[in-house]
This record gives structure tokens, sequence and C-alpha cells, in this order.
């Protein structure tokens, strides 16, 4: 049993009664117009990837066709399976649908006990050697306000940098980008010597959404799904607004563990970027 954590997640959460937790609203609600989509693309391609002449466009396209999709071998029947990027995105947001469910199922004592235990992570989760509980926090939402602006930024975000990447490459920048950001929620929490426990996949979501900012800076984001603002900019407001509230302490968000998955964002773009001429040559 914890001795009356302080409960937080990358988002403000509230699980049980004991917890004081503060509210906030997911303002951004992101939306790429398909026309500074294709821009942005020719541009990549004639930039990023040293690709400036029209001969290798078709090559290009071929190449991302080739990465919407992956091979995922099935032990059990002996198969291949066929992956795309959007199924890939849709299993992520069904399992935090899931586990959300589990979170809202958990009416008795005990089953809030075994959620607290195995799908939140904190110090004294990693010192009990529930390692595992720094991914399985990742795909934990108590609240569905929390989940829901999670799953939007998953969903507009994803599917931009999921085309891109192939299912396969963006699942691993995801899954590991929630490890680091909790493990940087962990470590925080050490630092300061605080009892907190962890949970949301806004680390990750943030990784996704870092990569698609600096991928793709003229792409459009709308705020309240109405207020169009360019992708540049809202990264630095999305940034800001983290380093704002970490410098003010405020413990009721996990703004450290959403400034460690916009790094590893950041530090996979550049290592893309770098990647990308070698491979099309």
């Amino acid at each position: 049993m914890y001795p009356a954590p302080l409960l937080r997640g990358r988002m403000p959460v509230n699980i049980v009664s004991s917890c004081h937790v503060q509210h906030s609203i997911f303002v951004a609600s992101p939306r790429f117009n398909t026309r500074l989509w294709t821009h942005s693309l020719n541009g990549l391609c004639k930039r990023g990837l040293n690709l400036g002449n029209q001969t290798s466009r078709p090559r290009l396209d071929a190449h991302y066709a080739h990465l919407s999709r992956a091979r995922w071998f099935n032990s059990k029947s002996g198969r291949r399976m066929n992956i795309t990027s959007d199924g890939v995105i849709h299993a992520l947001i069904l399992s935090n649908v899931m586990v959300t469910f589990m979170w809202a199922s958990a009416i008795t004592r005990q089953r809030k006990v075994r959620m607290l235990t195995h799908f939140t992570t904190s110090y004294e989760h990693l010192q009990s050697g529930r390692y595992y509980t720094l991914l399985t926090c990742v795909f934990s939402h108590a609240q569905v306000s929390h989940l829901f602006a999670n799953m939007v930024g998953l969903y507009f975000f994803g599917r931009q940098v999921a085309q891109i990447l192939g299912p396969k490459r963006f699942l691993y920048l995801y899954l590991s980008s929630g490890v680091v950001s909790s493990y940087a929620a962990v470590w925080e929490q050490r630092k300061s010597k605080k009892t907190i426990l962890n949970l949301g996949a806004s680390g990750a979501v943030n990784a996704i959404t870092a990569l698609s900012v600096l991928t793709f800076p003229h792409s459009m984001v709308y705020i309240f799904g109405i207020l169009p603002m360019p992708a540049w900019l809202f990264g630095v407001v999305f940034i800001g607004k983290d380093f704002y509230g970490w410098f003010q302490e405020d413990t009721h968000i996990g703004h450290f563990a959403h400034l460690g998955g916009a790094m590893c964002g950041a530090v996979y773009h550049q290592y893309w970027k770098r990647s990308m001429p070698m491979r099309w040559r």
C-alpha cells in the first residue's frame, strides 16, 4: 500500500477520492492540411533528402507506400501478417481504451490497488523490481478527458508520422519514448524526494508530436479545431508550456516527462534526417 501518494499523470488525472488533482483541458486539436502536407513532403524531398530532381519522386512515393505496411510473423499459425500504419495506431488507441476501462471497473479497494501496482510507476515501483511499469503506465489513463486528449494527439499527429516511418519504426519510437518519459518522471521524483505515481501516454505522444512538427513545420495545427496555427509556432508553445510548468514546480502534471518525450522525438528526427539521404541514393 502506498503512503498517501500524490498521483500524477502526463496530464492531470484523478483516480481515488483521496488524491486532490487539478484539471486542465488539452486545447490543441491537430489537423493537417493536405496541400501543406504535400508541399512539406516535396520540400523534404528537395532539401532534407537531397532528391531535387523529379525522377526521384516516384521512387520516394513508392518507398513511402512500402513503409506504410509491414509484415509481422505469427509464430502460432506460421504465417506472416500485413500490418498497416493506421492499424498500429488503432491498436494503440484500443489498448489505451481497454486499460481505461479497467480503471473504471476498479470499484473495489483490491482492484484499485492492483491497478496502482501494475499500471502506474514510481521510484518505489522500480525498487520493488516492477520495471515493466515504465511501459504499462504509458497505456494507463484513469480519466476519460486524459485519455481523449492523448488519443487525439496520437491519431492526428501519429497518422502522418507513421506513414513515413512505417508501422514497425513508429511502434518502436512510440514505446521507447514512453519508457524514456516514464523514467524521466521517476528520475525527477527521486531528485525532488516526492512520492508520486505517474501514468499516461503524453510522453510518447509528445515524441510523435515533436517529430511531426520538426518534419513538417509549415503544416497547420488547429486550436480548438478552428484556429489555425503553423506547426512550428505550435511547437514553440508546446515546449514552452512544459518548461514553464516545470520551473513553476507544478506537481500535478508530469512536465519533465513531457519534455523527455519531446526530446526523444527531436533526437529521432536528427537521426532520421541524417540517415535518409544515404538510404535513397
